[in-house]
């Protein structure tokens, strides 16, 4: 362009033809908040660059091309396709352009104040928007373009030099500040505006030299490779580094006069940028007078030396050599000498700066020293100078010094039912008692203890507070001298010698083995024997122990005064044990007790060898490791049945076997669908002569719902069996009870047990099995009662969701098929649930899809269709009516395409109110019958232990349903659009490490990127234009690391839209593509006019 012609001015008519309306309007918004910074502009217009604070910072630029065409590009949204409209980052830049050409060229954010002419050189304080921005602006922003690392940088090479040296901030902060100059063709150019200079260079943007003293376009230009990564840091240090200058200018403190040209570098950057500066060209360092051609790592601590000397007056002075030539940077632990950099640890920097404040106050660099201070210089002062540099006592001095190891004794002994402790340390042959004043030790002699140890030993001893005299120590109470015997004088050991007489010795706690506990089993009886054991405790004393330890005292006292220690983890298994077993109340004089064998079983989770606190015999060990892995036992399968069940089923089959070989019973709770019913028949048929030899059949219990398929399959997979229905009239039904011979199974239903319960109290059963037993959950029923009195000699339940509400619905089952497990009601109700849960775990089998996954489809979709509540519908049809008219007005006047967006936002409603019309009817009290279906849906996951992603694109939907959780005590992440990239990150993580229950997403937020492989559901809570999108939803769950069958449930609203878009869906199987004179901000289809008669069912709809 000309620069003599003028610009075109531009109108908003123009930006909204350049951009579309809907992107001028959202443009005009950001404008108007401020989000725009204009960081270089031609005079006319014709060439911009901006940065647009949006959710992420956009970068714009605008050249005006031939023919006056404007050419636009935006950092957040890269061209779509053959569209070639301007987004509202590129219409906000156009509107601030359009404000500073037409003279109102002051940027919103940024007022003058009243009565004040505003000069070229103002800037308006940062508020605190700004600060926020500003400190967050690096952690969003996208890699800086200008910047930004590239594979093929064709771009001019330019050289630059860097220049360090320390800086002093308010408050005595000192931090490396850093000067740049830039080269052009008339020499090296110092940068006057450091800060504006890499904002806008890291922005991509041109520096301006009027503005910043150097000129440089990183669009044409870079620097060597070295000093490109160094000053991509120094532009996000930039950004923070401000922090730092702040307060001070506010305040108008001494630090604001540091140069804008002068960068400081931040601590919190130091870690990052230290080895780019090791390694940086072109870099010059000014340091204490000097300078020096680049920055080296130095080894170790500075060469400092420290000199103590004896002086006039009975006084000595301590010097040091080297220190004026060392800069201590505590903020970065380090320091440097020369133009060497040492790095430090943190106490050294900050004694190596305090240091040198110290000495520079001293006259004459010299720090003078008291007779009567020179041994506490020479303990605690001298060997932490030796970590800083070297030494040097002068000669006399030198002779005076005592130098010994420390030897530190601790005496114990008893009087008058006090322990007694007296602490010694020597040096040499210096010995005295730590407590008293140190005695004589001969004229002029410095002794150089060691207080680090000293300290410590001190610290040990007073952790439980002793009374403490001159002499020593003392302890009066049985529990103080325990508790020093038992945990201080262990750690004393490792500092010390420690001499006890012979009253202490008796009572310090001895390491006995560990205790153990025996278990036998009776055969005979089928009752397990348990015999209580432990060396250096007499047999008459192991009651009392065992009743100190059920009172968690952490120690008993033997008659003989010495203390028994029940603390540590030798101790913890035995607790465990004395509490599953009730062992205090029921050990005997001899150490032993008995219990029956169903009530022992549980405690076979608790480890058995030669070092663990219980030992069980061989028969035990046998039929734990049976009930443990009944895979492994050979029982014969029903030769019918070998190659109908899967692994996983003769697993169930073989449980099955096992527990009935050892006359228990159990709870097979296998996931729905993994087959319990045949699993069942399977040990049916295998007792089957058992059944006939007996004259006893089998009782199958079942819901009403359930006899005829129990029938079904036992004629399908057991047709040798004889089954009889227990149904019909009360007549009938006594008849068939009556005539049971020849019978081997009975199915009768839960009620019909109950109202002919006095028939099935007179009979005897080989074998029960209670299917869907959590119908027998609430003992307090008839029901549960007359399934509880049932007769036979093996039991069992199969129940998908043993518990559901309470812990006592699993009881009020195990009543039925392990009566005596769990003692009573309230026995069972004062047990912990992870108690409950141990003692279950012999009797009950569960396997989820997830454990037999190879068996198993690896997704399985559901679709879960619902009819609208009635005020729904009422709503629903409301506005159907009125956009089925609006869009046959459109389409007879030919206007489709231009009113298509009022279209596709009246579509997006009738949507809405299919999930919930609360979302955007204000005032609706109505409830949705969806919203129903999705909280019953997820609290039957919660019961199957499945873990559910739900799915929406619309997050008010997603705030609705979260709210709702929460009022129902379930826990849910929410993840949306505006959650940031790294917590979306971090939410995937602890979701898929267990934490809560459900995780709620947006399309957008989830619909691609994210694992999260810890849900093993997919609820689509509404459909999507794109069938692909609601694969990527899918594929969260359903991926590489997932190792669990994943279930996916549509949730659709019957004689609906939903329902048309999901016909569509199958039928055209096509994408979805970006949205109608939109900028890609919702996720619509290109829909024509036949696709919209189908949708409302318009005439002229091809389907």
């Amino acid at each position: 362009m000309d620069k003599n012609q003028p610009g075109p001015i531009l109108t908003e008519a123009m930006i909204q033809n350049l951009c579309g309306s809907l992107s001028f309007g959202k443009g005009r918004t950001l404008y108007k908040n401020g989000k725009v910074l204009l960081a270089d502009m031609a005079e006319d217009g014709s060439r911009v660059e901006a940065l647009v604070q949006d959710k992420l910072q956009s970068h714009v630029s605008v050249r005006a091309a031939s023919g006056g065409r404007l050419e636009a590009s935006c950092s957040s949204c890269p061209p779509l396709g053959s569209y070639v409209k301007g987004c509202k980052h590129v219409a906000a830049v156009l509107v601030a352009v359009k404000e500073r050409l037409l003279g109102g060229g002051e940027e919103p954010g940024r007022r003058r104040s009243a009565g004040k002419k505003p000069s070229a050189g103002d800037k308006a304080p940062p508020s605190g928007v700004d600060k926020l921005l500003q400190l967050f602006a690096t952690a969003q922003a996208p890699a800086a373009p200008g910047l930004a690392e590239r594979l093929v940088d064709s771009r001019r090479l330019t050289r630059a030099e860097l220049v360090c040296a320390p800086v002093l901030l308010d408050g005595g902060l000192r931090l490396l500040g850093i000067a740049l100059s830039v080269a052009d063709g008339r020499g090296l150019r110092p940068v006057r505006r450091i800060r504006d200079f890499l904002l806008r260079i890291g922005a991509g943007a041109a520096a301006d030299p009027v503005e910043t003293g150097a000129a440089f376009d990183p669009q044409q230009q870079r620097f060597p490779a070295g000093q490109e990564a160094l000053l991509r840091l120094l532009a996000e240090t930039a950004g923070t580094e401000a922090l730092y200058r702040q307060p001070a200018e506010q305040a108008g403190a001494a630090a604001s006069a540091l140069p804008e040209s002068v960068l400081p570098v931040p601590p919190a950057v130091w870690p990052r940028l230290q080895p780019l500066l090791l390694q940086a060209a072109g870099l010059k360092l000014e340091h204490r007078g000097a300078a020096y051609d680049g920055l080296r790592e130095g080894d170790g601590a500075p060469e400092l030396g420290f000199r103590l000397e004896e002086a006039e007056g009975g006084e000595y002075e301590l010097r040091a050599d080297g220190l004026a030539g060392v800069t201590a940077f505590p903020a970065y632990a380090a320091a440097l000498q020369g133009n060497s950099l040492h790095r430090l640890d943190p106490q050294q920097a900050m004694r190596l700066d305090e240091l040198q404040r110290l000495l520079a106050d001293a006259p004459e660099g010299k720090l003078s020293i008291p007779e009567g201070q020179l041994e506490a210089l020479a303990a605690g002062v001298l060997p932490e100078l030796a970590k800083l540099g070297s030494v040097k006592l002068d000669a006399r001095l030198e002779e005076r010094m005592i130098r010994h190891p420390l030897k530190a004794r601790l005496y114990l002994d008893r009087v008058r039912d006090k322990l007694l402790a007296a602490l010694e340390f020597q040096y040499g042959e210096i010995v005295f008692n730590p407590l008293e004043d140190l005695r004589q030790r001969g004229a002029g002699a410095i002794l150089i203890r060691d207080p680090e140890r000293e300290a410590e030993i001190f610290r040990v001893l007073e952790e439980h507070k002793p009374a403490s005299t001159d002499a020593g120590y003392f302890l009066s109470g049985e529990e103080e001298e325990y508790q020093f015997l038992y945990r201080t004088v262990p750690k004393l050991e490792k500092l010390l010698q420690i001499y006890a007489t012979n009253a202490v010795r008796i009572r310090m706690p001895s390491s006995t083995a560990p205790p153990q506990v025996r278990v036998e089993v009776e055969e005979r009886t089928d009752w397990l024997e348990f015999r209580f054991s432990m060396d250096g405790v007499p047999a008459e004393e192991v009651r009392h122990l065992v009743e100190a330890v059920q009172e968690r005292k952490p120690y008993y006292r033997l008659p003989s005064g010495a203390f028994v220690s029940l603390e540590g983890g030798r101790f913890a298994e035995m607790i465990r044990i004395i509490q599953d077993t009730g062992m205090a109340s029921r050990i005997g004089p001899d150490g032993s007790f008995k219990l029956p064998l169903l009530q022992g079983l549980p405690l076979l989770h608790h480890a058995s060898g030669e070092d663990a606190s219980m030992r069980f015999g061989p028969a035990l060990l046998k039929l734990a490791e049976d009930l443990r892995h009944p895979e492994r036992l050979e029982f014969q399968l029903p030769e019918s049945l070998d190659n109908v069940l899967r692994d996983y089923q003769k697993t169930g089959f073989r449980w099955f076997k096992t527990l009935a070989h050892y006359g228990l019973g159990g709870i097979l709770a296998d996931d729905m669908g993994l087959g319990k019913t045949l699993q069942a028949i399977s040990f049916l048929v295998s007792v089957l002569p058992e059944i006939r030899e007996s004259g006893r059949p089998a009782l199958v219990v079942c819901p009403s719902s359930l006899l005829y398929n129990w029938s079904s399959e036992l004629e399908r997979f057991a047709p040798g069996m004889r089954a009889v229905i227990a149904d019909g009239s009360r007549k009938e039904r006594s008849a068939k009870l009556s005539r049971l011979d020849g019978v081997d199974v009975v199915i009768a239903s839960y009620p019909l047990v109950r109202l002919d319960s006095a028939d099935y109290d007179a009979l005897a059963f080989h074998t029960l099995i209670l299917d869907e037993a959590q119908m027998i959950k609430n003992d307090v029923t008839s029901t549960a009662r007359a399934v509880k009195r049932l007769n036979a000699r093996h039991r069992f339940a199969l129940s998908g969701t043993p518990l559901e509400n309470r812990l006592t619905e699993l009881w009020s089952i195990c009543e039925a098929v392990l009566p005596g497990l769990f003692g009573s009601r309230r026995e069972f109700q004062e047990l912990r649930s992870e108690e409950v849960a141990r003692m279950i775990r012999p009797f009950l089998l569960r396997r989820l899809k997830r454990d037999v996954l190879s068996e198993l489809p690896d997704k399985i979709e559901t679709m879960l269709k619902t009819d609208l509540l009635p005020e729904q519908k009422r709503l629903y049809a409301s506005y159907l009516v009125k956009l089925r008219a609006e869009a046959l007005k459109h389409m007879a006047e030919g206007i489709f395409e231009l009113k298509k967006i009022r279209i596709l936002a009246g579509l997006t409603r009738l949507r809405q109110i299919c999930n919930h019309p609360a979302v955007f009817v204000e005032d609706y009290a109505g409830g949705s019958a969806k919203f129903d279906q999705l909280m019953d849906l997820i609290r039957d996951c919660r019961l199957s232990g499945r873990r559910p992603l739900v799915f929406s694109q619309y997050t008010g939907m997603l705030e609705m349903i979260r709210r709702r959780l929460t009022e129902q005590g379930v826990s849910a992440f929410l993840l949306e659009g505006s959650t940031p990239a790294r917590e979306r990150v971090e939410i995937c993580r602890r979701f898929n490490a267990g934490e809560r229950d459900v995780c709620l997403l947006s399309l957008k937020a989830g619909g691609t990127g994210l694992n999260l492989t810890g849900a093993d559901t997919v609820i689509l809570y509404d459909l999507w234009w794109n069938p692909a999108s609601e694969q990527q939803a899918m594929d969260r769950a359903h991926r590489i690391g997932q190792d669990k069958t994943v279930q996916v449930f549509r949730l659709v609203a019957r004689g609906t839209i939903e329902e048309r878009m999901h016909d569509m869906q199958q039928r055209k199987r096509r994408l979805a593509e970006e949205v109608i004179q939109g900028t890609a901000e919702a996720d619509m289809p290109l829909l024509n006019q036949d696709d919209i008669r189908e949708l409302l069912a318009l005439p002229g709809a091809t389907s």
